[in-house]
């Protein structure tokens, strides 16, 4: 019976020793951490582009006449 106790607490194992099962997810999240900070660095490369300045120009109403008294 000794013997069964030892088994049945035993966590089952990768070929790399690592656990299999609910301690998986643990061990796993700075590789998705990783995986998904090099996915936005790829898009944010791709996507930003630069564009030329330009000036921003818009017409400015200005009050007519009474600055001078």
């Amino acid at each position: 019976m000794s013997d069964h106790q030892g088994a049945s607490h035993a966590q089952p194992k990768s070929e790399a020793g690592l656990p299999v099962g609910r301690d998986a997810p643990q061990r796993r999240w700075p590789l998705y951490l990783g995986l998904t900070v090099i996915a936005v660095l790829l898009i944010a490369y791709f996507d930003a582009g630069e564009e030329p300045i330009r000036p921003i120009t818009e017409p400015i109403a200005l009050p007519s006449g009474g600055a001078g008294k």
